[in-house]
This record gives C-alpha cells, structure tokens and sequence, in this order.
C-alpha cells in the first residue's frame, strides 16, 4: 500500500478519533482493561509525539488538544520526510484505538478500509510477528515450537512457527492444518485479540499458538 493512500488513512482515523475525544473521557475501554477513553487518545498521542522525537507530555491541555498537537507534529515530519514504515505502523494505531473508542462510547463501529486492512494484516505477520520473533525468539522461546512441515493460514498468508521464528509468506496451497478466514476487517481485528466475527477451522492448538505470540510481540512494543 502506497504511503500517499496510508496517510489519508492516518488523517481519516485521527479525525474520527478526534470526534470520540469529544465524548465522555472517563469511559471504560473494555478493549484495553484499566483504561478510559481519556488514556487511549493519551496513549495515541504519545505514539505519535515518540515517532517525531517529542516524547514529553504537554501540560495541563487535556487529551483531545494532546492529540491536535501530537498529530500536528506528526503530519508535518511526515510531509518532510515521509517514512512508510512508520506511517503505516501509526495509521494502523489509530485505527484500532479508534476502533476501540467507538466501541467504549457505544458509537457506530466504522468498518476499516478494506484496502488498508489487507495490507495491515500483512503488516502484522509479516513486518510484526516475523520480524520480532527473529529478532528477539529468546522472548518467545515458549511458543517457538517446531512445527515442520504443518502450518495455518491467516486470510491470504502462511503461517510456519519454528525454534528460530515465525516464517511468513503468502500462501502458496490450501493445505493448511488450521486457518482462520475472513473479511479483511474482521481478520485483522482477531489479530489484535479484538473480534471473533472470523471462521476458524483446523487445529485449535496451533491458533492459540500463534495469538499466544501475537500477543507477546504486542506487549513487547
């Protein structure tokens, strides 16, 4: 995906989450157990003043201008300098919390892109899950089973779990021990442990598997 077409995405989901910071902050976000509304848009503010080297918090200005400000910060040294690596990495923050906020204020659930979550889903395999599992499978050594020859298939990709990492690619036959299928959308959000509206089918062990490390590589960032 192009980074001219992620940073529209970016634009579209901090607006929509700009709108929800106008609701109730103290809302419980049951996405995020512990959080309010008022410290996901924080926690999104502050991913985006971390990527523009502006990791202090401003004071006294409340989340919503936290975030005008943040993203400020971050449009301008993407029109600077555009990196697609970290431009598609905080347009899909934006659009879970978003997703999440929508969800804790009882808001219409504004499905994602179809275009951007095909492509975040490769993201999250094979950008995420891969490359921290190679990096560092020390962290993940108990999940880092061998698998040989078996493998799952997430919507258009091939999953293969091994003592060195997680191998990533597309897939290449239908032969899959296990898969889990779906809309683009929907897949994605059941990678971030956010939806089950996905069809699973094959070996349970080898899906809770791969969440397990999905889940350590999300806590690890």
């Amino acid at each position: 995906m192009e980074s001219g077409r992620l940073l529209d995405v970016l634009a579209d989901e901090v607006r929509r989450l700009r709108v929800l910071a106008g609701g109730d902050l103290a809302a419980p976000v049951p996405t995020c157990p512990g959080w309010t509304v008022g410290d996901l848009v924080e926690h999104v503010a502050r991913g985006f003043r971390t990527v523009v080297g502006k990791e202090s918090d401003p004071q006294d200005v409340g989340p919503p201008v936290a975030l005008d400000q943040a993203y400020a910060a971050l449009a301008a040294a993407f029109a600077e300098q555009p990196d697609r690596f970290w431009i598609r990495r905080m347009a899909q923050e934006a659009a879970i919390h978003r997703f999440d906020a929508e969800l804790a204020l009882g808001a219409p659930l504004t499905p994602f892109p179809e275009d951007f979550a095909a492509d975040a889903i490769g993201e999250m395999l094979d950008v995420f899950l891969r490359r921290e599992t190679h990096t560092w499978p020390q962290d993940y050594a108990p999940d880092l089973t061998e698998w040989g020859t078996h493998w799952l298939r997430v919507a258009d990709w091939r999953v293969d779990v091994h003592p060195l990492g997680v191998e990533v690619a597309p897939i290449d036959s239908v032969d899959a021990d296990a898969s889990v299928l779906g809309r683009p959308g929907a897949v994605l959000l059941w990678l971030y442990n956010r939806g089950e509206d996905v069809v699973v089918s094959g070996d349970p062990e080898r899906i809770a598997q791969v969440r397990r490390l999905l889940a350590t590589a999300m806590n690890a960032t």
